[in-house]
């Protein structure tokens, strides 16, 4: 099968190396590496796209979308949205989303994502890579968010793994994650797929998560928010932006997101 990746970032071609191993062809969309490529071109012969550039240029992505290519299966891979309207005008809209450092994947490392669909699922399973279905696309968008938004909180403290206060702080991330679930019209159970509870666990205990650095950056005896470089995409500091025009209900007495946005109020 010819597929369309948009987003040559690590995370873009650690999936197309996936979907070489199961048999595909890959073409590219990636104005930054690829400048003498047109999205057309990319598109040429192609029976699905793939979308995994940073969450913010999805708009752009869309509009510049034939309207032909937008009957194609458009799979989103990236996170940072904090509803599924941005792609309701897809006619065949899935996810994939889970724990998954470009590195990790690049290395065949055993782990588990949650797709939509069976047809995604055929695309990315492999014996060292598995997937599990769940229907609920906006619950699993807003895992893909809360977890990066978490994840600058756990850097601000300098959570450590396998501590009490790790353990603590994921019983916490996960109440939080299903009070917003529940709020918001989505399963709560989400939250206890590869894509809540197993990518919250690695996110917000490594400092391969930018949203982790962050944190960290915020806090601390050198604490300096004018030291964010303001070409690094952080997905957790994107969605705390737009989070009070997005329409999104939050219940209260959350204290980890309070906190969080608190502390990012300087960059808000």
């Amino acid at each position: 099968m010819k597929i369309t990746i948009i987003g040559a970032g690590a995370f873009g071609t650690a999936l197309a190396s996936i979907l070489e191993e199961n048999g595909n062809e890959i073409s590219f969309f990636d104005p930054y590496k690829f400048p003498d490529i047109s999205l057309i071109s990319a598109l040429e012969s192609s029976e699905t796209i793939i979308f995994s550039a940073p969450s913010n240029t999805l708009k752009n992505t869309l509009k510049s979308l034939p309207e032909e290519a937008k009957n194609l299966p458009f799979i989103n891979a990236s996170k940072g949205f904090l509803s599924n309207e941005p792609f309701l005008g897809l006619k065949k809209f899935s996810i994939i989303s889970g724990p998954s450092f470009s590195k990790d994947i690049k290395a065949k490392k055993t782990t588990t994502l949650t797709a939509t669909d069976f047809f995604t699922k055929k695309l990315f399973e492999t014996p060292w890579l598995k997937i599990e279905i769940s229907h609920d696309k906006k619950g699993i968008l807003l895992c893909g968010t809360l977890k990066n938004i978490f994840a600058i909180y756990s850097g601000s403290r300098n959570i450590k793994p396998a501590t009490k206060e790790f353990r603590d702080f994921l019983i916490e991330s996960i109440h939080e994650m299903k009070e917003i679930l529940k709020a918001n019209g989505c399963d709560e159970n989400t939250a206890e797929l590869a894509c809540g509870f197993k990518d919250l666990a690695l996110t917000t205990s490594s400092e391969n998560s930018r949203n982790y650095r962050l944190g960290k950056r915020l806090t601390g005896d050198n604490a300096d928010s004018s030291a964010l470089d303001s070409s690094e995409t952080i997905e957790g500091l994107s969605a705390l932006k737009s989070l009070k025009t997005s329409g999104l209900i939050i219940p209260k007495n959350l204290p980890i997101l309070e906190e969080t946005l608190t502390l990012c109020k300087p960059l808000l």
